[in-house]
Formats: C-alpha cells, sequence, structure tokens
C-alpha cells in the first residue's frame, strides 16, 4: 500500500502541475540561503506558503514567501560528467526539460536532452553500511526498490528491500 500512495503522489505533481493556488503536499523547490531544496507545501496564507523540506526534521519546517518558492513539473535526476544530480523540472522544451538541480543555486539550471534525463517515481534516504544516502527511486517491483543515487555515478544503482529504505 505504501508503494501505491507514493506514486498517486507523484503522478498529481505531473497532471497537474501548476495552479494559481497550490495544492496541500505539492512537492516544489524552495530557496534556502540562495540553494534550491526540494520542499512539499503543508498549508498556504496568500502568497506566503507553509514548507517541510522531505528528509529534515520540522525544526526546519518554515513560512516562505512566493518568491523563494519554484513550482516544478516532475522530478527526476540528470547525469552530468558520468554523475547522477537530482534536479526538478521547470519547464518541457522541444530540445528537453529545463532543469534546477537539487542542492545547488540557480545559475546551475540548464536545458538537458533526453538521454542525461530520467523521470523519477519517488524520492528516498537508502542505508548502505550505517549511513544514510538520497537517491532517486526508478522502478518498483516485488517490493524491492531500483534506485539511482543522487551524486554518485550509476555503478551505484542497486535493487533495494524495504528494511533499508526511507521515503517521504
Amino acid at each position: 500500500m505504501k508503494n501505491l500512495i507514493l506514486i498517486i503522489v507523484f503522478t498529481s505533481l505531473f497532471l497537474f502541475p501548476c495552479f494559481a493556488e497550490a495544492m496541500l503536499e505539492d512537492m516544489v523547490m524552495a530557496e534556502w540561503d540562495g540553494v534550491w531544496y526540494f520542499a512539499r507545501i503543508l498549508d498556504q496564507n496568500g502568497d506566503r506558503y507553509f514548507i517541510t523540506y522531505p528528509f529534515y526534521d520540522s525544526s526546519w519546517d518554515e513560512w516562505v514567501d512566493s518568491e523563494r518558492i519554484l513550482f516544478i513539473y516532475d522530478v527526476g535526476i540528470v547525469e552530468w560528467n558520468g554523475v547522477w544530480y537530482l534536479a526538478g523540472v521547470i519547464e518541457e522544451q522541444f530540445s528537453g526539460v529545463l532543469i534546477r538541480y537539487y542542492g545547488y543555486e540557480s545559475h546551475w539550471d540548464e536545458t538537458v536532452d533526453i538521454e542525461r534525463y530520467q523521470r523519477l517515481i519517488g524520492l528516498a534516504l537508502v542505508e548502505w553500511e550505517g549511513d544514510w544516502y538520497l537517491a532517486g527511486i526508478i522502478r518498483i517491483e516485488n517490493n524491492e526498490y531500483f534506485i539511482r543515487y543522487h551524486e554518485y555515478d550509476s555503478s551505484w544503482d542497486e535493487w533495494t528491500p524495504v528494511s533499508r529504505i526511507k521515503i517521504q
């Protein structure tokens, strides 16, 4: 059932990307100190949004002005020089997708062709040898997740059992 819920949440994001009024739980990107992170909208009051950052504790939850929010169409992972980086899709273009990298400043935004972009069905923290790493979920089969790690090359891609994964 957890798998189904995750897919439904992301599907609603892909089908209905931008509204004048934000929907609760929409995945967005939020700017913090010049750097952009994934966030979810928990509440809205005019042009201010109460957001939470996935995988961060609630002490990071905050009200932000609309200037610090970027509505995105999709969540994916992008290859650059053999390494994969999480990104939000700002706009679909004829030549590819305009993306904003997770954890980076907006001057790194770029249009990437489809060969460098992999759409994700979710985000996760994955345990490996006692530490937790941020990853994108590419596929789910038989209660296992095929994941690609943020800021690692594809040699680290793996099928991960539910026992090693945290989804938000």
